[in-house]
């Protein structure tokens, strides 16, 4: 400023042209593909920043490991040294972009030969959501088993009232969509069907807990098979009174005769276990 007789000057502007100097030097000496030896600088929820040979590199969440990663701070930690492979340099920005899961073999690469659809296998869980639960079969191949397929009679049981993260099971594979890294597995089928013994039931008296008490029926659970079922108010009694309801309670077990099974569901009726007061007049 000539007229206050000011001059302003800055350091930073020539450390910075020394640096970027520096830079250049140092990115003569790396490329695409290149396997190097790096020293971790920072830890952030989106990547890892690291350091070689004065030039910073980003090891993005998504290039740290072939499977899900919660946390970055789960697998490294500031000042470890972290070996890499550089997989981008942008030459206009000079940002280096590197990567650890390139190292090793995609596991997906051989799935196919590795596990095959309609067989069964032990997986670890390692997640539970409301809508499934997320099982391993090995390191980084996960598969999911939507809640659909938990439970031979329930199809929104939650996941929770199953399992646990870490139990081992035995699960069956639905499906496999490779480019989408995608597993299908199911656990019901891999467990006995109540609904086969049930089967064997049928005309028989079995015990029913009531649940549930509506206006038209009651709702509840043939108590030695987990299944649930419904009584309606006609097969209370041969009087066919809805009053008849009033007769019952939530939590209590009555005797009822299993009449018929189709489609999965359990027809039951109380009446059936008296004595029908028509067949008088059929003998007579």
């Amino acid at each position: 400023e000539k007229m206050r007789g000011n001059i302003s000057c800055s350091r930073r502007a020539v450390l910075e042209k020394n640096k970027n100097a520096e830079i250049a030097d140092a990115l003569k000496t790396v490329k695409e593909g290149m396997i190097v030896d790096t020293q971790v600088r920072a830890v952030n929820s989106w990547g890892v920043f690291v350091s070689y040979n004065g030039l910073d590199m980003l090891v993005h969440v998504s290039d740290l490991d072939f499977g899900r990663v919660k946390q970055p701070s789960d697998l490294v930690s500031v000042g470890q040294t972290l070996r890499c492979k550089i997989i981008k340099i942008d030459p206009t920005t000079n940002r280096i972009s590197a990567s650890v899961k390139d190292l090793n073999s995609d596991p997906y690469d051989n799935i196919e030969k590795k596990y095959k659809v309609g067989s069964v296998y032990q997986a670890e869980i390692v997640k539970l959501q409301d809508y499934g639960a997320f099982a391993a079969l090995e390191k980084n191949i996960e598969g999911l088993i939507h809640q659909s397929y938990l439970s031979h009679t329930s199809r929104t049981i939650k996941p929770s009232k199953i399992f646990s993260v870490g139990d081992k099971v035995d699960v069956k594979i639905l499906s496999i969509e490779k480019d989408k890294r995608r597993i299908s597995l199911d656990y019901k089928s891999t467990q006995p069907n109540p609904w086969d013994k049930l089967k064997d039931k049928v005309g028989t008296t079995v015990k029913f807990k009531i649940n549930n008490i509506t206006e038209k029926a009651l709702f509840g659970e043939l108590v030695d098979f987990g299944i649930t079922s419904m009584c309606h108010w006609k097969e209370l009694s041969f009087s066919e009174n809805v009053e008849n309801l009033k007769k019952y309670s939530k939590g209590q077990t009555i005797e009822v005769k299993l009449i018929d099974i189709q489609d999965e569901k359990a027809k039951v009726s109380k009446r059936k276990l008296d004595k029908d007061p028509w067949d008088y007049f059929k003998q007579n």
